[in-house]
């Protein structure tokens, strides 16, 4: 007997996806890793997910709903000090409150919004 399966993406799943996608067309490789393999952080924090290019030396890290960006300001200041470019990818809903919590921390936002089911992102911006 057969028993049909539903995954269900979430939204980090999609953009996640996307962003990795990204890479691909540019012939560039990247790979999905939890934050947590690249630094030492709060376990809050631990299981957010990051795409990594080690070409670019570029970690793009998918902000959860339920995280306050605010809390990634650690992080990020230690990424820049290991030689990464941070990169946080953020609901466009949330953008504003980003450049809030982030203002002066070493990265990038980039804002994604759902378009068609289809993952769109918008500009970097410096908070």
């Amino acid at each position: 007997m057969a028993v049909a399966v539903h995954d269900t993406l979430t939204e980090v799943d999609r953009v996640t996806a996307a962003t990795i996608d990204v890479y691909t067309r540019r012939r560039d490789r990247a790979a999905e890793m939890p934050l947590a393999e690249l630094l030492d952080v709060p376990k809050s924090l631990g299981s957010l997910r990051a795409v990594v290019a080690k070409s670019d030396r570029t970690v793009e890290i998918v902000l959860d709903d339920g995280v306050d960006a605010a809390t990634l300001a650690s992080g990020l200041w230690a990424l820049a000090v290991k030689g990464w470019q941070p990169v946080v990818l953020i609901a466009l809903d949330r953008i504003g409150a980003a450049h809030v919590d982030l203002r002066g921390a070493p990265c990038r936002l980039q804002a994604w919004w759902i378009h068609d089911e289809q993952v769109v992102f918008g500009g970097f911006e410096i908070p």
